[in-house]
Order: C-alpha cells, then structure tokens, then sequence
C-alpha cells in the first residue's frame, strides 16, 4: 500500500464476515508518506472490521491515510460485535489509531498507540464516534493501553438527538489500567456517555484536561491525574457535566479540580490544587455537591455558590468562602495557612462538628439562616454579618479581642466555651451596633483570662443575657445593659431585675402558671399585659 496513490484504500477489510484472526508478527503500511500533497479527505485504512467474533492480535500498523483500525458500517444497520484488539502497535497515522462506529463488545488491550496526527478536530488514539440516530456504541473496555503523542481517548455524537431519542447512545464503556501522557488535547474526552467507569488509569498532561465526561453516571475512580500549567478556568484536570458523576479515590494535581456537574459525588480523592471546583451560578443552582472524605491542598476554597454536603474532609486552604448555599459543612478538619484572610460560612448553611485551626487576623463572615454547633475554633474571630444566625455548643480558644462580633439581629448564642490560654481578652462577646434586637446569650462558660462576657459600643440593644457561668464579674458596661450570671428560668418568684433597663427575660412564673418577659421596664404576658 506504500505507492498507492488512491486516498480511500483499505490493506486489510474483514467484509461482514465472522470468525476472522487477523495476527503475526508483520506491520502494515499505508500510504500516507507517498500521498500527494493536494489530496484531501480522512480514509485508506489498515483493517477495516465488520462483521462478528474477529481478533487482531501482535501486528504492527503505521502511515495509514485514515485510520489505523475502523470497526463498524455506517452504510448497513449491522453492528459489529465480539471484536479483540490485543498487543497491537498504532502509529504515524493521519485520522485515528481506533475508530468505533457501530459496535459491541469490543475489548481493546495491551496495545501501544502514539504519534497520530494530520487531520485537526482527530488525532485521537481511541475514538468512539457516531453519525447516525440508529447507531450506538456499548461495552467497550479499553485496558492496558498506553498512548501518547496523539489526542488521547475520544467519543462524540454527530447528530442532534430528538426528544424521543437516546440521548446517551454511547454507553456501558470501560477505561482502566491505562497510561495517557503527553497527549495534543484531552486525555479522556467521552461525550454523550452514560453507565461507564474510567478507573486505575496514569494520565499526565500539559494545558489540557486529563477527563473531560459529559452523561450519566458516569465514575472516575482511583486514576492519578496530572495537568501542568493549566490557566484557564474552561481546563479543568477534571470536567464533567450532565447528571450524578461520582468522582472518587483519585490523586489530582493541577490548576482546577474539577468543572463540575450538577449531582456530582466526589469521595476519598488527594487534591493538590491551585483551586478546587469550578461554579457558575447556573451550575450550583440545583448543584447537589457531596465532597466527602478527601485530603484537600488548595489555595483558595471560595465559591459564590455551593449546594450540598462538605464533610470528613481535610482540608488545607488559605481561604475559605461558601457565599450563598444550603450548605451542610461537618465533621470537617479545616486549617487556614495565610494571613489576612476570611472565612465566609454562606447564607442557610449547617456548620456542625468541624475543627477549625485559623490565624490570629481570621475573621469568620457567618451568614443569615445559619446554624453554627459543636465546632472548634483555633485562633480568629466569629462575625455575625445577617440576621437569624444561631451559634451553640462550640469551643473557641485563644481569639483576638473579642471570640464573636454581633452586628445583625436575632442571635443565639448558647452553650459556648470560651478559652484563653496567655494574655488576656476584654470580652468574649462584642455587641456591635444600636437597637439590635432578639440576641440571646444563654448559658456561655467563660475561663480564665476573660475580663468580661459580654460588652458593647451601642446603645438601644435589647438582649437577653440569662445563666451564664465563669470566672467573670457581672458588669454593667457604660450603662447599656448589665450581665447577670444566673438568673433561673422558672420560679414562683420573679428575678431580681435591678439594672435591667435594656435587657429582655424571659421567665415562667410557676405562681400564675404561664410564661412572663421582662421588657427593659416591666413583666408582661404574651397578651402585654403587665403582671
């Protein structure tokens, strides 16, 4: 085939016929170097296979015009099936190492497949591709292979589906055990996909993705990924879209994590990045994110936008930022390694369980809706920056000047330990602003080191600062309201409520049997009645 000078030749073609062995020890050469420069076109093939029970086994294939090896008719409506591809070599060939049309039950193993190149939008080693609504592509493994110098692992839809058509025509394929390195675009690029695992595979890249997966259910697990110099928020070492990818078990290095889908499942991965996932707004709007149990090295961990469950991470940042988002973050181990930076707990956020080792300048943002319980703070310091925000059963050790910064209304703050172990601190909770209400501070232990439990710059504060304990003086700071440290929350008496001129109590008064709140100046029933 070296001479020929006809750019649609075929060496070897299995003709619709079964029960074919292509093997030996030869290699098969095509016309590529002979061509003449004005031929245009992408065909003249090695072996063209169609037909049923065929292998081709330890042969060699290079300078093919087209493809090295083409499985599957797009004249007749036959598929091709139960094709071995095994101990190959693929190489120097202008379209395609592999080309899948239509087929099923394909194995491809142990080949070598590299230096494809001379069409642009090809040059893949392995490319999956269909042109027509009544062709599909199914239970592919592709095993052991290693490839390089070429455009990787690819798959594509041609045609448009209609509504009534499978969306997901390519399906049920298996990438495993294989090593891709230095390829001419994206490692993995499987699209319209569904029901198929890329695992244990050694991707290395250079501003490229190492997988791209757009479909369903789609799991990438236990592969080692590499993209170097990535800049660009559009190259991800991992991107995904479509619904319910699990990502799991792998080791990533790169610019970006992941671009990521919609109902995405990511567990047990080591990431080393510049930046974890990339969000737009329309992506995390019904987002579904679970990031669970991975080792995470990034630095900046910020998000405008995150629907979903962080939890039993570990995860080492020098920001950390979930600005809006039904967000449950728990059990997490969270260090912040810079200096001058923010924590930012979004808006309707659970934050539950987790350690948080911080820097003396850290300040935390927590957002309206939110419940902050049974944390640990290292370092830093809490700022209520909207209303309705609970905050109880935490630790916070060693803060700045004050451990929480109350600017907004309806707080709770309940069952907190404050700790500080050198030094001393003026307050644990500042009251920063004027005619704040609804802010609850109900049974807070303050240790040594704490000159005072609560203080304020403002005036007009209504609060209800009730049975707290610690080693602090009750105080009245400037007249604007006074800290008691036990008062009960029911009894046939009324507490004491000298100096209570800003402060809200709530009581049950078991003598008239119903609850009482003392305003600032008089008790009242819920009807307002003064009793």
């Amino acid at each position: 085939m070296v001479d020929s000078p006809y750019r649609a030749t075929v060496i070897i073609s299995t003709n619709n016929k079964n029960n074919i062995k292509i093997s030996g020890s030869g290699t098969l050469v095509g016309n590529k170097i002979n061509m003449p420069s004005t031929v245009d076109g992408e065909f003249g093939h090695g072996i063209y296979v169609t037909g049923n029970n065929i292998e081709i086994n330890d042969i060699k294939i290079k300078d093919c015009w087209g493809d090295a090896i083409l499985i599957g008719n797009e004249i007749t409506h036959n598929i091709s099936s139960n094709i071995t591809i095994q101990n190959v070599e693929l190489f120097s060939c202008r379209r395609q190492g592999i080309s899948v049309l239509y087929g099923k039950n394909i194995y491809i193993k142990n080949c070598l497949i590299h230096d494809i190149k001379g069409i642009e939008k090809a040059e893949a080693g392995i490319d999956l591709e269909i042109s027509y609504n009544w062709q599909s592509i199914e239970q592919i493994i592709i095993e052991n292979c290693t490839i390089y110098n070429c455009a990787g692992i690819n798959s594509w839809v041609m045609y448009t589906p209609t509504e009534n058509e499978d969306i997901y025509p390519i399906h049920n394929i298996e990438i495993k055990n294989n090593k891709i390195y230095d390829t001419t675009n994206r490692a993995i690029n499987l699209r319209k996909t569904r029901n198929s695992i890329i695992s244990n595979n050694r991707i290395s890249v250079t501003d490229y993705s190492t997988i791209v997966a757009e479909g369903n259910r789609v799991t990438i697990d236990n592969n080692t990924l590499e993209s170097i110099h990535i800049s660009s928020e559009e190259l991800a070492t991992i991107v995904t879209s479509g619904d319910s990818m699990v990502v799991c078990n792998n080791t990533v290095s790169g610019y970006y994590f992941m671009r990521i889908a919609p109902n995405t499942v990511c567990i047990g991965n080591n990431i080393k990045t510049n930046y974890l996932f990339h969000l737009t707004s329309s992506t995390s709007l019904n987002s579904n994110i679970i990031l669970k149990n991975n080792i995470i090295t990034c630095i900046d961990f910020e998000y405008p936008f995150l629907y979903g469950d962080i939890s039993d991470n570990i995860i080492k940042t020098s920001s950390f930022k979930i600005i809006n988002g039904y967000c449950i973050i728990r059990y997490n181990n969270i260090t912040l390694n810079a200096d001058n930076k923010s924590i930012y707990l979004g808006q309707r956020s659970m934050v539950k369980d987790n350690y948080f080792i911080l820097r003396s300048s850290t300040v935390v943002n927590v957002y309206g809706e939110s419940n902050i319980d049974n944390n640990s703070f290292l370092n830093g310091m809490l700022q209520i920056e909207e209303d309705n925000v609970s905050i109880c059963n935490n630790k916070f050790i060693n803060g700045t000047d004050r451990f929480i910064n109350v600017k907004k209304n309806v707080v709770t703050i309940f069952n907190n330990t404050f700790t500080r172990t050198s030094g001393s601190v003026e307050r644990a909770i500042f009251i920063e602003g004027n005619n704040l209400y609804g802010i609850m501070i109900f049974m807070n232990t303050t240790a040594s080191n704490i000159n005072n439990l609560v203080q304020s710059n403002g005036t007009g504060n209504k609060l209800n600062i009730i049975y707290n304990r610690g080693s602090v003086t009750p105080t009245e700071d400037i007249g604007k309201f006074v800290i008691k440290q036990s008062v009960p929350l029911f009894g046939n008496t009324k507490p004491d409520t000298t100096g209570f001129n800003n402060v809200l109590i709530s009581f049950f008064d078991k003598s008239i049997n119903k609850p009482i709140w003392w305003t600032g100046t008089k008790w009242v029933d819920a009807t307002g009645t003064e009793v």
